[in-house]
């Protein structure tokens, strides 16, 4: 297992740490997300009934995957609602022309959970479930929105390589395999 460390874009209005911890076991890529601080004051909102498919969630506290190989890559958006999103690129910002099943057998999202000090989220991903091609090494990118009172969001990477949060840049990825 292999633990990442979170960084915020810019100093958030209250202190918070984000850990992830990542472990490659067969075909599956596991991720563990702990989110501490004083949640309280975060927007976190609660389960949905039926989650599902719904963009826009990197509008509000959610948790991001990118997976990358050359120039092609996925995106996957979680919230604490259950609900989720998954996008395909074929370039930088430049979303994949094929219209490929972007559904939830892209992944497994289990153990949603918040108190006052700490919230959690487990996600396991299918790699042999996606069609990343070509022979370069394959990246990780793993990032964080955070909704503070009054609408107020903190950007949260492995690294921020540009003068703005920008979790697609090339160099916000490392490498996985």
């Amino acid at each position: 297992m292999t633990s990442h460390s979170l960084k915020p874009f810019s100093n958030p209005p209250s202190p918070f740490s984000i850990i992830v911890e990542t472990l490659l076991e067969r075909d599956h890529l596991k991720f563990d997300f702990t989110l501490t601080g004083d949640i309280t004051t975060l927007n976190l909102p609660s389960p949905a009934e039926n989650p599902k498919r719904t963009e826009g969630l990197y509008h509000h506290t959610c948790f991001e995957i990118f997976l990358k190989r050359g120039i092609h890559y996925f995106e996957w958006n979680f919230s604490f609602t259950g609900n989720w999103c998954v996008f395909e690129f074929e370039d930088y910002r430049v979303p994949a022309q094929t219209k490929n099943n972007l559904g939830s057998h892209l992944f497994s999202l289990s153990h949603l959970s918040h108190g006052a000090t700490a919230a959690s989220m487990k996600v396991s991903i299918p790699i042999n479930e996606i069609s990343l091609i070509g022979k370069e090494k394959l990246q990780l990118g793993i990032s964080a929105v955070l909704e503070h009172p009054k609408g107020i969001l903190s950007y949260w990477a492995l690294n921020h390589p540009h003068t703005q949060p920008d979790f697609h840049h090339p160099k916000s990825f490392i490498e996985l395999l």
